[in-house]
Order: C-alpha cells, then structure tokens, then sequence
C-alpha cells in the first residue's frame, strides 16, 4: 500500500489465481482476510444480478472483496456497482486485466472513475470507445467507515440497553459499528443517564 500511495508503479508477480495475484497488487487491506465472489450471476438487470452485486459490496466490509468479470460485462458491472454504492462512489477499485500476460494492465481509483477509465481506451480497448478486451479481475476496497455523531452514539446506546446489555457493553458495541472511541461513547451514555 506504501508503494502505491508514494505513486510507484507495483506489479504482482504470478500466484496461483488472477484473485490473490489481484489483491496482493491492489494494496487493498490488511493481507488477512478478504471476500472471493467469483463471476458476477444473473444477466442485464436482473434481480439475481443485483443481490450478486450487493453482495460484492457488502462483503467488502472489512476487507475486500475479489470477483470477476467478461470483457463484454465489465462496464456495466462497474456502472451498476457504483450506482449501488450510491454514485459517484469514492470507494477505491482495482481493475487488472490480463494478469500475468503480456498485454497485463491494471487501474486502481474511486469506483465512480472506473467507467471513464475504460471509455478512454483503459482495459484493452483497441481505441477510446471500442469494447474492452481480456480478462477482468475486480477488486473493491473495504469502504471507509465514517465516523458516527454523538447523536447517533446516545441513540444506539439506547437501542441496546433496551435490548439488555450493560452500559459498557452497549458503549463498547455502538463505538465499534460507528467509529468512535469506546471511552467517548459510555461517557456520553454515563451523561444521557443509560448507566
């Protein structure tokens, strides 16, 4: 990740599979775990096509997730995923293609870049505008969490003290899902009186 964020060019040399091969490039996570989802399911618009998708990006929550893509299929596949993440997504998105080959190519930005990536020619294209071409690994970035308001922090407390957990408890869970720190969280619990 250090490599790829001082603007170095990273290669991955060949692993056993063009996911981990990916991955390993992407600088995405923490190296211990990610999701692998293989070829997208269902076709065009889809009902199956679209849980898939939601399920791409829901898995990558703590780490990212791996999938693959046809060269006739990845536009769409990356315009879908990003409407689905809300538009104009930040979240970052590898695009290797051809990995371990001679035409091998990879891209690596936000999500709602990625398309504009491939209608400039990126992807194998003959010319700006002509179909990508190859084999296509995606791989989507853990998105970021954002951090919760105090607000929020007394509102979930709330929630799972009404459930039965402790006061420490419920600071330690709401604190965890909304990004904050542990001590804040009870503290405002200890001030909203959820003790």
């Amino acid at each position: 990740r250090a490599a790829r964020d001082a603007g170095l060019a990273v290669r991955a040399l060949p692993g056993p599979c063009a996911a981990t091969t990916a991955l390993s490039a992407s600088g995405f996570g923490n190296g211990l775990a990610f999701s692998f989802l293989g070829f997208v399911e269902g076709r065009g618009a889809s009902a199956a096509r679209r849980r898939a998708l939601r399920s791409a990006l829901d898995a990558a929550v703590e780490g990212p997730a791996v999938l693959y893509e046809s060269p006739r299929r990845v536009r769409q596949t990356l315009l879908d995923l990003d409407k689905l993440d809300g538009g104009a997504s930040q979240r970052l998105v590898l695009i290797a293609r051809e990995l371990t080959k001679t035409h091998e190519e990879t891209w690596r930005g936000a999500l709602g870049d990625a398309v504009a990536y491939l209608d400039a020619g990126g992807g194998g294209a003959a010319a700006p505008g002509e179909p990508p071409r190859g084999e296509f690994t995606l791989v989507l970035d853990a998105k970021p969490k954002q951090a919760g308001s105090a607000e929020d922090a007394k509102a979930r407390v709330a929630e799972l003290r009404a459930s039965g957990l402790s006061a420490s408890d419920a600071a330690k869970a709401a604190a965890s899902e909304l990004g904050l720190k542990k001590s804040e969280v009870y503290r405002l619990a200890l001030d909203a009186g959820e003790e």
